[in-house]
């Protein structure tokens, strides 16, 4: 959470940055990722799971069977979203 926050703090007032994730959040139903257990976490990779099944099932069967699960790979791409992956004029975006 915190470098989407500084991002957004990089753009904006703290009071503001504030008002943002607070929208971000309940629009898009962001806080189960960081609630205790982390279940909006683990639904985002059932979600994952779910579509590289549906889409990329080579991808899928490969991974199971070398036991490469999302949580090995994928919690910081959620936890971010995204934001520490792609370039800052996409991320601002």
């Amino acid at each position: 959470m915190n470098s989407v926050a500084g991002t957004f703090m990089t753009y904006t007032t703290p009071e503001d940055t504030f008002a943002i994730m607070v929208s971000v959040f309940a629009n898009y139903q962001l806080h189960d990722s960081y609630l205790p257990g982390l279940p909006g976490l683990e639904k985002n990779f059932y979600i994952m799971l779910s579509l590289q099944k549906k889409y990329m099932p080579k991808l899928f069967a490969k991974m199971n069977e070398i036991d490469f699960t999302p949580q090995m790979y994928g919690s910081r791409w959620f936890m971010t979203m995204f934001s520490d992956y792609f370039p800052i004029n996409i991320v601002v975006r």
